[in-house]
């Protein structure tokens, strides 16, 4: 990810130069007396003004060379699109904590953001989630910059998703509050929300969720899929519990 910013640095860098470097070649060419320029005949006028437009372009910050060059990390993300349906699990062989105990947490961590497509993990395992590529969001009252807090951030991106979806489906589901949020690291961070909506007006709550790719800039929000929860979602979770649970009961019998 740094490499490609430093890329995109130096061939920006590099457009300047040539643009310097030609300004200096045209005065060389054409000193007139005393170092100063001739006037410019009126082709070159005309030349000049049909090219001005693109110069000043360029010089507010190289606009349209900045599309073409965009790192592939910038563009903005397919709609629909869940990298995790492609995915496969594989366990690592190296162990993170030396602590038994905790790297079966670990484990446990692991497992529910990979069946939950990384929108849930248990409220146990949050601690240590916490060393993972996707953190959850304790507190929704906390700051996060920009005069938000953690919750309003959340439900604009949301928002965005959600307007995304009815447009697509013809739909007019109405949000109504963020339940959970997970988060991953990177300059462009992705977040996991699951928020309560209404498919009709007295309708009843509905689990949905949302994915959205953001920046750092307030509002640089990018849709990236917006569907009702997966039951599946929960069934995984509570199937690992009760597996979970009756490998505990068999080293430890309960004893009448």
């Amino acid at each position: 990810m740094e490499e490609a910013k430093e890329l995109y640095k130096l061939q920006r860098e590099e457009r300047k130069s040539q643009r310097k470097v030609g300004f200096k070649r045209e005065i060389l060419e054409n000193p007139g007396p005393k170092g100063k320029r001739e006037p410019m005949k009126e082709s070159s006028l005309k030349r000049k003004a049909e090219s001005d437009p693109a110069e000043e372009t360029e010089e507010s910050g190289d606009e349209m060379d900045d599309v073409d060059n965009r790192p592939p990390w910038w563009n903005p993300p397919e709609w629909g699109y869940d990298s995790y349906d492609e995915a496969e699990y594989h366990s690592e062989e190296r162990t993170l904590f030396d602590d038994p105990e905790r790297e079966r947490e670990w484990c446990r961590c692991k497992h529910q953001l990979f069946d939950s497509k990384g929108f849930y993990v248990e409220p146990a395992l949050m601690q240590v989630c916490r060393n993972s590529r996707v953190i959850p969001v304790t507190d929704f009252e906390a700051k996060a910059g920009h005069g938000q807090t953690n919750r309003e951030l959340f439900t604009d991106m949301v928002s965005v998703c959600l307007q995304r979806y009815n447009q697509e489906k013809g739909l007019n589901v109405e949000f109504v509050e963020v339940v959970r949020a997970l988060y991953s690291r990177g300059p462009r961070w992705q977040s996991y929300i699951t928020f309560q909506a209404r498919e009709k007006p007295d309708g009843p709550l509905v689990p949905y969720q949302a994915k959205v790719l953001s920046g750092f800039s307030k509002g640089q929000h990018f849709p990236i899929l917006c569907r009702p929860e997966k039951p599946s979602c929960w069934f995984g979770v509570c199937m690992q519990g009760m597996h979970m649970m009756m490998e505990f009961v068999k080293v430890h019998p309960i004893v009448r």
